[in-house]
């Protein structure tokens, strides 16, 4: 049923908000765009859960941004120009209770792009 969807909805999201982003694992994953039809959504919890998160997103990336300095020196005449830029990102996630990195934050994504496909799908009648 839509309410017990909507549920499941703001629960993922929830669940999004407990993962250490980075620049580039919002680069990586697209959950900007994923998100992004959420903003409208009917159920006000989703509305209210998805708004937050992507705020603090863009805080992030702002911040990333603004850690970038804006003056460009031009390149020496013999240098190659690289298209890629490096950019700022949040500091890495604290080690596991174990010592090692783990990997939480990346099967929960996995989890959560499964999620949100399932709740997207089409309903067989």
């Amino acid at each position: 049923t839509a309410p017990e969807d909507a549920a499941a909805v703001a629960a993922v999201l929830e669940a999004l908000e407990q993962v250490p982003a980075t620049v580039d694992l919002l680069r990586e994953t697209q959950l900007g765009v994923l998100t992004q039809a959420y903003k409208d959504h009917a159920d006000r919890n989703v509305r209210t859960v998805v708004k937050r998160l992507r705020r603090s997103w863009k805080e992030l990336i702002q911040a990333a941004n603004s850690a970038i300095p804006d003056v460009e020196e031009p390149p020496a005449p013999d240098a190659a120009v690289v298209a890629d830029v490096a950019h700022g990102m949040a500091p890495p996630p604290p080690p596991a209770p174990d010592g090692s990195q783990g990997e939480q934050g990346g099967d929960l994504l996995l989890e959560v792009e499964a999620l949100m496909e399932e709740i997207d799908a089409p309903v067989a009648a």
